[in-house]
């Protein structure tokens, strides 16, 4: 039997069924890395924009998911705990319904873990219906990739233990009915069953307030996700005559962004938010309003215009200077005292390491000789290190 990553195009035509196939294939919600190679740039961006700006906000700024973690699951961490991002695709073999073995790359939009605990998150802008069968499946290959175990049991012998991650669904988009859990119940061969339950975060049903209070910073560039239909219906020509609605289409996307931008700017006085976050984050809001206002570039204009100002004072110029040269400077302080430490650190193992040969009764030469062996110095370096701590 053959393999391949994709399905044959059939010879001399598809039919309807074919063509509906194939096109299903191609943009299901995770797709192989060779058609991903393929997809034109602008096809990328609308394809992968939602999870791509997700990542790239935790990317960069880590700690926005925690607020997250707490709304969905109420977990909270200390200030200062590792979060580390994990690897997110896996190949599966899979048979197409021709009878053909398919390698498959299933491409997880975001895991994490913080502790001990792993969690997964998927961004989802319209209903599926299947939602919950990704969500398993990703889980299994997470579970077995990051959350396996082997340990004894009390009595001694082997125990075998996969731990899932916490997962939930970040529903971006605006429809109704969407359920609080996506579920599935899974029988297994010795007659018990379990119901894989997911919960469901519908980011569209959050106020700014709650926004705000909660802390839900790395929501806010999805929100105007909310304008959608009525963007979307102001940029067909047939609504276009129709002003009146156009007027309160901006007049509501405007004044929603500006409440967007207080908030993100109380957050940076109360310190939630450095000013590199706030700046970053309101450049992300912007790139959701390009994607959802790229029929129509006049609203993206008339809108921008309102809430940004086109014409930037010398004086608004320099105080974003100085922010940034400030949060530059609170940086490089913290680069700085991190080395030091190190240094010191590094210092204290010289000595150390000196004095325990000393004591075994090492002769300069051999401890001169291990110091460049362990920590790579030339031989000048490791000299001038044994003579500031060797004591003859």
């Amino acid at each position: 039997m053959a393999v391949s990553l994709l399905p044959e195009i059939p010879e001399g035509g598809k039919d309807e069924k074919e063509e509906k196939d194939w096109t299903e294939y191609l943009y299901q919600e995770s797709l192989p890395e060779e058609i991903v190679k393929e997809l034109t740039p602008e096809v990328r961006r609308q394809y992968f924009l939602w999870d791509e700006v997700m990542k790239r906000e935790i990317e960069l700024y880590p700690w926005l998911i925690l607020p997250v973690v707490k709304e969905i699951f109420n977990r909270e961490y200390p200030e200062g705990r590792d979060i580390v991002l994990l690897s997110t695709e896996y190949t599966v073999s899979r048979i197409h319904e021709k009878g053909e073995k398919l390698l498959h790359a299933i491409r997880s939009d975001l895991l994490l873990r913080i502790e001990r605990d792993m969690y997964h998150f998927e961004c989802q802008i319209g209903k599926s219906g299947e939602m919950v069968f990704r969500m398993l499946e990703y889980d299994i290959h997470i579970g077995l990739t990051h959350g396996k175990e082997i340990r004894k049991s009390k009595n001694g012998t082997q125990e075998f233990a996969v731990f899932f991650p916490k997962s939930a669904v970040l529903y971006l988009g605006d429809e109704r009915n969407i359920p609080l859990y996506e579920n599935c119940t899974m029988y297994f061969q010795d007659g018990t069953e379990h119901i894989y339950r997911i919960p469901v975060m519908k980011v569209q049903e959050y106020s700014l307030e709650e926004i705000e209070e909660r802390h839900l910073n790395i929501l806010i560039p999805f929100l105007p996700v909310r304008f959608r239909k009525q963007i979307s219906k102001v940029s067909e020509k047939k609504v276009k005559a129709d002003e009146a609605y156009r007027e309160n289409v901006k007049k509501n996307l405007t004044e929603f962004l500006l409440g967007c931008k207080e908030i993100l700017n109380r957050e940076r006085e109360r310190e939630v938010l450095s000013e590199n976050a706030r700046k970053d984050i309101w450049e992300f809001i912007w790139k959701i309003c390009s994607y959802l206002m790229e029929k129509d570039a006049k609203l993206y204009e008339e809108v921008s215009e309102e809430v940004e100002p086109a014409i930037k004072l010398s004086r608004e110029i320099i105080e974003d200077l100085k922010d940034d040269i400030r949060e530059l400077r609170n940086n490089n302080k913290k680069l700085m005292d991190s080395k030091n430490v190190l240094r010191q650190e590094l210092e204290n193992a010289y000595e150390k390491t000196i004095g325990e040969a000393a004591g075994d009764g090492r002769s300069t030469e051999e401890t001169v000789n291990m110091l460049m062996r362990v920590f790579s110095l030339t031989k000048e370096e490791a000299e001038a290190k044994v003579k500031k701590y060797r004591q003859e």
